[in-house]
């Protein structure tokens, strides 16, 4: 699809290129004024102001080196000629608003591509380029920039098999631009304006711990460096007895009978040590997500927890839960039998709103508070959304555990079945309803995998540059009823998708792009942010689909997705666990950079003489940027000298420890990555997001940046705040953010 931008007016003062031509080399030198470009590619004008950090050292010369062959369609000029072209150079120090750049697009670079200029120039006046892309050149859909109004000079970058060499390299920015995708922009690449650290490390595991006693259907992180899980409380003991010895408080799901066994525990993932905690209703397949102040809060349950909600405070560590019972609107569970699997997502005000479940046709806003009056809001397109039962407790569904976003312009992006809408969350208005995504169903019992792309920033904190969803696996819509034994007497396991497919859920018009394949099938697997800006899967099975017995064939292969890469070199294979981790199974980015693994029981009880047995033990995963060669570059931050309570917008100090290696952190060496701790439970991690900030300065190791924008960006709370040297993560600090 073609950007037309001919409205487009581009000051010849603000970006002036003078490339020559040669067999062998390109030279550019860019001038540069703090002019505006106005760009009008949805009819709408976006400033945009040039600031000069970042670039006073890597633009003094861009050079383009040639490896090949430059073919020109026609030169009149000789193999030496000048043009003018619009470079749109490292977002990352450029402040352009989401619109301009995503309007106006951005040529790409690191693609081996041949190029074809026509040889009408227009050095006086407006720019005037077309640009064509070819989809061998960057694996991308054909698509035109231009023509803008003046003169009809054009660049076609074009790769010709073999003898394609032109790598747009610069002295010190190297992949520094987005990719223009047909109309679409990809907005990933490096961040950085030097190559990023390489590594052959495939990642390694290691057992945390032996035996937890407790499966971890629900997990989530919380500030206080506590890992809490919990399971249902109604089916039976678990391998851990409550403690103290003695401790065995009535259960009210079954009369009241003593239960001295433990449901749920707080896991120190510094020393592998945990406690139990006692729940005094049934969260059985619920939802959850963090307050601003760090309590963690889960909603909704069965029988007694049906319309519950429970707090476990931050600060107490010996703490249990306090509930909260009829606390909610709705039934976020089933209320007899069965559990209603909603979603959450925090807002700006630190509020959440709860989507869906079992039968409940409904959103509501709770507060972060244990004392508020429910309020609900029927939402008939969840019922749309749902496969009809094939009789009383023959459930299908499809659309369960939502996939839900908070977006910048405070909207909720809602992803059920294999359709999707934008709502207000306070009045439940839908403001847009995209595309149906066909292949199959990619909710629970499907159950796909789902996340938000990293929210780039820019200084003076404009809305993101691009506001992206992916969406993976899941299965086809009848694998359900094909597998589970409420449907059919013999099962067949239906091999789940390896499809993905992404989205620009806040671009007018936006449709879904196919994404490259992912290396295997995958369903009821974990997709988690890292601190890079990467992506890793997890977790899963390769055929059938959640719930008790509908699963074999364990994916034991962690996925490391590179979103921003291009097509064909965005998901790698690390090295594989040997514990099958699929139904009731999670995980969680720690402060460390590893990932915590804990959990697994496709079966209705604890079972242990099984080809796939409940699994007890606690795994912990090293990414890739471990790699032991890499710690002389691996950042640190020094808490005392940080600011860890932050404002909205504000500028605050990040004061990093030297490097191992004595290199000097500057400008374009560095990214500064915040991410909210999601709770995770049934391959959906709710709350999940990071940002990328917007720096102000680097000097002398001491980082000053830019706090988000609003809490449309970044929900109040606390976030795990990371340094990265050239795609090498330190260990995280947990920070805080509010009004």
């Amino acid at each position: 699809m073609p950007v037309d931008v001919s409205s487009t007016r581009v000051s010849s003062k603000l970006v002036e290129a003078s490339v020559d031509v040669s067999s062998t080399l390109v030279e550019a030198s860019i001038g540069i004024w703090p002019e505006k470009v106005h760009g009008k590619g949805f009819g709408r004008k976006y400033p945009m102001k040039v600031d000069f950090f970042g670039i006073q050292r890597s633009l003094k010369v861009l050079r383009m080196l040639l490896d090949g062959d430059v073919k020109t369609e026609s030169d009149p000029m000789g193999s030496s000629f000048k043009t003018y072209i619009l470079l749109l150079l490292l977002p990352q120090f450029f402040p352009f608003s989401s619109f301009a750049v995503r309007d106006i697009g951005i040529v790409p670079i690191n693609h081996n591509l041949i190029v074809h200029v026509d040889p009408l120039v227009n050095p006086g006046g407006n720019l005037n380029v077309a640009v064509d892309v070819d989809p061998a050149a960057s694996n991308l859909d054909d698509g035109t920039i231009g023509p803008n109004d003046g003169g009809n000079a054009a660049l076609n970058l074009i790769k010709d098999g073999h003898n394609a060499a032109l790598n747009l390299v610069h002295e010190g920015i190297n992949a520094a631009l987005d990719l223009i995708n047909g109309g679409k922009v990809n907005d990933g690449g490096s961040d950085y304006a030097k190559p990023e650290l390489e590594t052959n490390f495939m990642g390694e595991w290691k057992i945390d711990c032996p035996n937890a006693g407790v499966g971890a259907m629900q997990l989530q992180l919380m500030p206080n460096d506590q890992v809490v899980w919990f399971d249902a409380t109604t089916l039976g003991p678990s391998a851990r007895k409550l403690e103290p010895e003695g401790n065995c408080p009535p259960n009210p799901d079954t009369q009241n009978q003593p239960d001295c066994f433990a449901h749920c525990i707080a896991y120190d993932w510094k020393t592998a040590k945990s406690r139990t905690i006692v729940l005094s209703g049934e969260p059985w397949c619920s939802s959850g997500n963090l307050w601003p102040n760090g309590n963690l809060v889960a909603t909704g349950g069965t029988f007694s927890g049906v319309k519950a909600v429970r707090m476990l405070p931050m600060d107490d560590l010996k703490s249990d839960f306090i509930e909260r019972k009829d606390a909610l609107g709705d039934f976020r569970w089933y209320l007899y039998t069965y559990p209603l699997y909603s979603s959450n997502q925090v807002l700006e005000d630190g509020s959440a709103v709860l989507v869906g479940g079992r039968e409940s046709w409904s959103i509501e806003v709770v507060p972060p508070t244990l004392d508020f009056k429910p309020k609900k809001i029927d939402f008939p397109f969840l019922k749309e959304t749902c496969t009809p039962p094939k009789g009383p407790n023959r459930f299908i569904e499809n659309n369960l555990y939502p996939f839900v976003y908070l977006l910048p312009d405070g909207n909720v992006f809602l992803f059920a079945n294999d359709r999707s809408i934008n709502f207000n969350p306070i009045t439940g208005k839908i403001s847009c309803e995209h595309p149906l995504l066909p292949g199959g169903a990619r909710n629970y019992p499907a159950s796909g995998m789902s996340a938000l792309f990293p929210l780039k920033l820019m200084p003076e904190n404009p809305l993101p540059l691009n506001v992206e969803v992916v969406v993976c696996g899941g299965n086809k819509q009848d694998a359900f009823e094909r597998v589970d034994a409420k449907h059919v007497t013999e099962k067949e396991f239906v091999p789940a998708l390896k499809d993905c497919h992404r989205i620009h859920p806040m671009k007018p018009g936006a449709v879904w792009e196919d994404e490259q394949e992912m290396p295997s099938e995958r369903c009821m697997g974990d997709l988690l942010h890292l601190p890079t800006g990467d992506l890793i899967m997890l977790n899963g099975a390769k055929k059938g689909t959640a719930a008790w017995e509908d699963a074999i064939d364990p994916n034991f292969t962690p996925i490391l997705y590179s979103p921003g890469k291009p097509m064909g070199k965005r998901f790698k294979e690390m090295n594989p666990t040997t514990i099958a981790r699929m139904y009731h199974s999670s995980s969680a980015l720690l402060p460390d950079t590893t990932i915590l693994v804990a959990g697994s029981n496709p079966h209705q009880f604890y079972t242990f003489n099984h080809e796939f047995p409940t699994e007890l033990r606690v795994e912990k995963f090293s990414p890739h940027y471990l790699d032991p060669a890499l710690d002389d570059q691996r950042p640190s931050i020094c808490p005392r000298q940080t600011d860890k309570v932050i404002k909205y917008g504000a500028p605050f100090k990040v004061v990093v420890n030297p490097l191992k290696s004595k290199k000097i952190l500057e400008p374009g060496d560095v990214k500064v990555t915040m991410i909210y701790p999601p709770f995770t439970t049934h391959g959906f991690s709710q709350n999940q997001r990071l940002i990328v900030l917007a720096l102000k300065a680097i000097e002398n190791n001491v980082i000053t940046a830019f706090a988000p924008p609003s809490g449309n960006i970044a929900p109040p709370g606390y976030y795990m705040m990371f340094v990265n040297y050239l795609g090498v993560p330190g260990p995280g600090l947990w920070v805080h953010i509010d009004k």
